[in-house]
């Protein structure tokens, strides 16, 4: 008997897990660009080469963006999942963006990039993501940057 309580409890339990599943992700990465189904579209204020072309590129090449929330309609009609212009870092993107900005603003490469980046990313990364959730707002990528490096007067190409 309480085996097939349990099995019943599981399948309950399955049954609202598919329910609440929902097969498309929560945001689109760059590799999504110029899709069929998304076009990533740089914020105006970061578009311009007069703007921050750092922004720029951490929006372009590593950010992602989230979608609105899919809701499904009573008649079966799902709306959402469109581009909502917010736009995140989960630690992957940091990560890459990181090893470009050591690269280009402090010279590293091989060796030297790896143990600085296996050093000093893991605590820059949970300086700023502070509540543990995988992501930070791509808005806070230079302060990151700048802690990262040690370097808080590094220019990063900001407009200014």
């Amino acid at each position: 008997m309480k085996f097939a309580v349990a099995a019943l409890i599981g399948l309950v339990g399955a049954a609202q897990l598919d329910k609440d599943y929902d097969p498309v992700p929560k945001y689109y990465t760059p590799f999504d660009h110029e899709a069929t189904y998304y076009e990533r579209v740089t914020p105006a204020r970061f578009s311009a080469d007069t703007d921050d072309i750092f922004m720029r590129s951490m929006i372009e090449q590593y950010a992602l963006e989230e979608r609105t929330k899919v809701v499904e309609h009573a008649d079966g009609l799902k709306t959402g999942g469109e581009p909502s212009g917010k736009f995140w870092m989960n630690q992957a993107s940091a990560l890459s963006a990181s090893k470009e900005v050591l690269a280009t603003h402090k010279g590293l490469s091989g060796k030297m990039l790896d143990d600085y980046v296996n050093t000093y990313f893991a605590k820059a990364w949970g300086h700023f993501d502070v509540n543990q959730t995988g992501f930070i707002e791509v808005i806070k990528m230079p302060q990151m940057m700048r802690f990262l490096c040690s370097d808080q007067y590094m220019s990063l190409g900001e407009s200014g």
